[in-house]
């Protein structure tokens, strides 16, 4: 049976972040009970490109609380990318998506590491602007954790570029804590903000 997570209540707490996110932005997310969230499979293939659309977005949108437009030019995503992803899932690379009915709302990636069997690493985690402020990227990181926990791996981490630490600090509140650890941008000349690194923060589950 393939991996599903059907979050049916949206929390007091949620629904009043998503007040606070109307009254400073202007904007209403989007409330729903109806969200899935699972392992995409190959009869996923026709929504690559919503998937592509959804990873972008919520990457560069001027109305994205994760936006990284200000310091990393381009996309995060290509459709090729992502259907390599769907044919290749599980090999090493494991992607979630949350839907909203047939909505690509959502996104998450885990990727094993190698080198410490113990450990797998989230990427991408990313939501839709519609759909921020509600609850969706905490129901992303919870379906990620009970995943990895599945494989039988007890350490999540992720990496959060070094000048959001609004970011790191909503990371940090989900238990997350930094290890020092550096990575460089895969290509540096696409970086608007010179010497910007990723960080490395990581929990036990």
């Amino acid at each position: 049976m393939p991996f599903l997570v059907k979050y049916q209540n949206i929390y007091s707490m949620y629904i009043e972040t998503s007040f606070i996110f109307i009254f400073l932005c202007g904007m209403a997310p989007i409330v729903t009970d109806n969200i899935i969230i699972r392992l995409v499979s190959m009869d996923d293939k026709p929504v690559a490109e919503l998937i592509r659309d959804t990873i972008n977005t919520a990457y560069s949108s001027q109305n994205s609380w994760t936006r990284e437009g200000d310091t990393i030019a381009g996309d995060r995503a290509t459709t090729e990318m992502v259907e390599r992803l769907i044919l290749e899932q599980g090999k090493p690379n494991h992607l979630l998506c949350a839907f909203d009915g047939s909505i690509v709302v959502g996104t998450v990636m885990v990727q094993l590491e190698d080198m410490k069997p113990n450990e797998a690493e989230i990427r991408m985690v990313a939501v839709h602007p519609s759909y921020q402020s509600c609850g969706m990227g905490r129901r992303l990181v919870d379906a990620s954790t009970e995943f990895i926990r599945s494989l039988g791996r007890d350490v999540m981490s992720i990496r959060v570029l070094e000048n959001r630490t609004d970011v790191m600090q909503w990371y940090v509140r989900l238990g997350f804590v930094a290890t020092g650890d550096r990575m460089n941008v895969l290509d540096e000349s696409l970086l608007k903000v010179k010497g910007v690194t990723f960080l490395k923060l990581s929990r036990s589950i």
